[in-house]
């Protein structure tokens, strides 16, 4: 977390996730945190995060940068990335649905892209494993206040951050 395009990276995106947010409210769109309190366990953060660098970087991005080019790797392992992302939106109202798509799954690739970059220029899953896994777990941990609070019966509110 000490180098500047990590915690650079994660403040990044969190403050674009924000930025999405904001302008999904201001389109009409509305902006929800979609997953359970089960689900947004912020532990659960660190799996995702490990995993989902293993195999779009750690495999998919070393394997394709071999076969064509390092540029080739991180852009095609980022539309991976992304299309692997869609079918979170399944639940979601059709309105819902096309604004994921149109707005999160492009933002959602563009991080793919940007961790496929960390992984190539420091040659290691450790930056992009911790700028993912760190972004989860902030949203999972929003998500988890939130929905705690609505148990609970305080103000309503909802806030969400795409991903």
């Amino acid at each position: 977390l000490k180098k500047p395009e990590v915690w650079g990276g994660f403040l990044g995106f969190l403050a674009t996730g924000i930025g999405i947010t904001y302008f999904q409210s201001k389109l009409h769109t509305k902006p929800n945190l979609k997953i359970s309190a089960e689900d947004a366990y912020p532990l659960s953060a660190f799996s995702v995060g490990i995993s989902e660098e293993t195999i779009f970087r750690g495999f998919l991005q070393s394997s394709l940068s071999e076969s064509l080019t390092p540029i080739g790797g991180i852009i095609l392992s980022s539309l991976a990335f992304g299309a692997a992302h869609i079918p979170n939106a399944s639940k979601y109202s059709h309105k819902e649905r096309m604004s994921y798509y149109k707005i999160t799954i492009p933002f959602i690739t563009s991080a793919g892209a940007y961790l496929g970059w960390l992984t190539y220029k420091n040659q290691s899953l450790k930056q992009s494993v911790a700028v993912h896994s760190w972004y989860d777990f902030t949203l999972f941990a929003i998500g988890r206040a939130l929905t705690r609070s609505a148990m609970i019966g305080k103000p309503n509110f909802s806030f969400s951050f795409s991903f």
